[in-house]
């Protein structure tokens, strides 16, 4: 089973972008994060978002992981990465890791 999704990438109907140095510092905490779980430079394109709900942020971001496994392992990397942002970061609400292989970064 493969779930597809659209993501808007100008500002419109949804939470607006996070920026500024709140932003960065977030990025930087994530980045590290899924560095951490997946490898150096795994995590990336990175965009973070007000949630609707008060003092909640939305995530998408894109995760590295190498092209030769089977699409249930890169799902499950996926999962381990989104289970420990949570964990260190409980102001997320709605978390959505992309991934990709390896070869192409």
């Amino acid at each position: 089973e493969i779930v597809t999704h659209l993501e808007p990438t100008e500002p419109g109907d949804y939470p607006r972008l996070i920026e500024g140095a709140e932003a960065e510092a977030l990025r930087q905490q994530i980045v590290q994060i899924a560095d951490r779980v997946c490898a150096r430079g795994a995590g990336h394109h990175i965009i973070l978002r007000y949630s609707h709900l008060p003092k909640r942020i939305d995530l998408s971001m894109h995760c590295a992981v190498p092209g030769d496994i089977s699409l249930p392992q890169a799902h499950l990397i996926a999962e381990k990465v989104e289970r420990q942002l949570r964990a260190e970061l409980p102001q997320l609400e709605h978390v959505t890791i992309h991934v990709e292989p390896l070869e192409d970064r």
